[in-house]
């Protein structure tokens, strides 16, 4: 499943994710909802483009291209992230879902706090 949202998202689109290398050399896209759930694998072209930056501790959320300004309305994100910080993300996730024990299609919570 997240292999085929994940494409849905970032690859095979209407409107493929613009890499960023001039942000970071080994730009990759990092998708919410998170490819690996239900929720995944809206179509690309209906997703926020945004640049993650960390300032001073708070993360600050640009808009990526400027042909397509952010809305707040989206349905899904796309971010432009290092391969680093896109693995590193995956594999909490999949440690949250492997020690919380969350089994394919079971409910879970997600908040964001400042």
């Amino acid at each position: 499943m997240a292999g085929v949202n994940r494409a849905r998202t970032c690859e095979t689109t209407l409107d493929p994710f613009v890499r960023r290398p001039d942000i970071n050399p080994d730009d990759e896209c990092d998708e919410f909802p998170f490819a690996g759930t239900v929720e995944g694998g809206t179509e690309g072209a209906l997703c926020a483009d945004v640049i993650p930056v960390l300032q001073n501790g708070t993360w600050v959320i640009t808009q990526a291209r400027a042909d397509k300004p952010l809305t707040g309305h989206e349905p899904c994100v796309r971010a432009n992230m290092s391969a680093e910080a896109n693995g590193s993300a995956g594999g909490k996730l999949g440690s949250f879902w492997k020690n919380n024990r969350i089994l394919d299609t079971e409910k879970f919570a997600l908040a964001f706090t400042p």
